[in-house]
């Protein structure tokens, strides 16, 4: 991968419009979001634009579960595959009842309460998915089990710290959410103003900045190190997942133009510096 930073150049340019034009971006964007085409699309990546984020989860313990599976001591091969399969499943779970948690959003909320009925439908599919995940690890061979659990250890840790940089600035600076703004109940406030200490509890609705959908969404990066003969071509792809998940945030009135650039900025630069830490590249083969 070529070495540039070429890429900060929009980043600061979008930072800038949006300190001056947040609020009137996401004000046009309020008049054709109900449109069918635009409201279809926010409303995927709503429920599908964080998909990476347990789907990580799930390969790591589905990876380390199969390898248990391979020892020749039955003691380890049973508790090492055990445990991790254990994990496997509720993470595979986990990540379908991410998907029910954002089919019927109530309030301004783009959640809602999860039925008996899905999470019935959440726990079949996720153990289809444990299955599938767990018999994928055999296509790895034992010589590149190094290689892999580098990616696994490396996708825990990144998607940890993203999520707890995210959450962290998410409280501290407790901006209100456009929709906020839009029914009265709170007034604009700037992404540069820290607005913490105005606020006693802050709750889902003063975590807009930054946009944590499109953090989880550019943290699908960490997939692309998983695809060792397409890894330069997944890159890509995610790349482009995270861009259209940052878009569909500003149309779903949850986010300004700023909480998104920033979200995305947090993960692909954690990224790259766990790349590093790690040594490993978007584009080479192990």
């Amino acid at each position: 991968m070529k070495k540039n930073y070429y890429w900060f150049i929009p980043i600061v340019g979008l930072m800038l419009i949006g300190t001056f034009a947040d609020f009137q971006i996401s004000t046009w964007q309020e008049s054709i979001n109900q449109n069918f085409v635009v409201n279809s699309y926010y409303r995927f990546f709503e429920i599908f634009g964080e998909f990476a984020f347990m789907l990580i989860f799930a390969l790591v313990f589905g990876f380390f579960s199969n390898f248990g599976f391979r020892k020749e001591n039955k003691v380890i091969k049973y508790i090492q595959s055990g445990l991790n399969g254990i994990g496997l499943v509720f993470f595979a779970i986990m990540e379908f009842m991410g998907f029910a948690r954002y089919m019927f959003p109530e309030g301004g909320n783009s959640h809602g309460e999860i039925t008996s009925l899905m999470s019935g439908i959440c726990i079949f599919l996720g153990i289809i998915l444990a299955i599938i995940i767990f018999k994928s690890m055999f296509k790895i061979a034992d010589q590149d089990y190094l290689y892999y659990r580098k990616v696994a250890i490396f996708s825990i840790v990144y998607i940890v710290v993203v999520t707890l940089a995210v959450n962290v600035i998410k409280i501290i600076w407790a901006r209100p959410r456009f929709w906020m703004v839009l029914s009265g109940e709170a007034t604009f406030v700037p992404w540069y103003i820290i607005n913490g200490n105005h606020v006693d509890n802050v709750t889902n609705a003063y975590m807009s900045f930054p946009s944590g959908h499109t953090a989880n969404g550019f943290a699908s990066l960490a997939l692309s190190l998983w695809f060792v003969k397409k890894r330069e071509k997944a890159f890509t792809i995610f790349m482009i997942w995270g861009l259209l998940t940052a878009i569909s945030r500003i149309f779903a009135s949850q986010h300004y133009l700023t909480d998104t650039v920033m979200g995305g900025l947090i993960a692909f630069t954690l990224f790259i510096i766990f790349l590093k830490i790690f040594k490993l590249e978007p584009a080479d083969s192990h």
